[in-house]
């Protein structure tokens, strides 16, 4: 019965056209960094307002762990450029690399050319996979 089920379903137009399921995508382990802070993994999550503030981009060395979170009135690729030229960049040297989601302030063309300008690898997630970004998504929960 089960084949059968299946059988009349691969042959139905209107459930191929509604079928909202994503394509699987190969997963793939990222090798561990050698030496802290040279990849970082980067996210904005939200946050209870406080004054201007409404979101946090955080950022995770992914050697250690460590999680260097800013307060933001924005999410914009202006605040991701600002915060990496003046508060990463300066403490811990030009990362090797930085792997995040596909939203707008990590594939802008500002933020690009600034990896391209400095020779960062931007590395992107898988869509619709928050497991890819494991390290930065455990560090937005708490």
């Amino acid at each position: 019965m089960y084949t059968e089920v299946n059988n009349i379903l691969d042959r139905c137009l209107t459930c191929a056209q509604n079928n909202i399921s994503k394509p699987g995508a190969i997963h793939q382990h990222l090798p561990v960094p050698e030496t802290p802070f040279q990849e970082w993994q980067i996210d904005f999550t939200h946050m209870p307002r406080r004054g201007p503030f409404r979101y946090l981009l955080v950022m995770v060395d992914k050697f250690s762990r460590w999680v260097e979170a800013f307060p933001c009135s924005k999410e914009n690729a202006r605040v991701v450029v600002q915060k990496l030229t003046t508060e990463i960049i300066p403490r811990y040297g030009i990362p090797v690399g930085i792997d995040s989601d596909k939203g707008t302030p990590f594939t802008s063309k500002v933020t690009q050319l600034l990896c391209k300008e400095l020779k960062i690898n931007w590395h992107f997630h898988i869509p619709y996979h928050p497991q890819s970004s494991g390290i930065v998504e455990c560090a937005n929960r708490t």
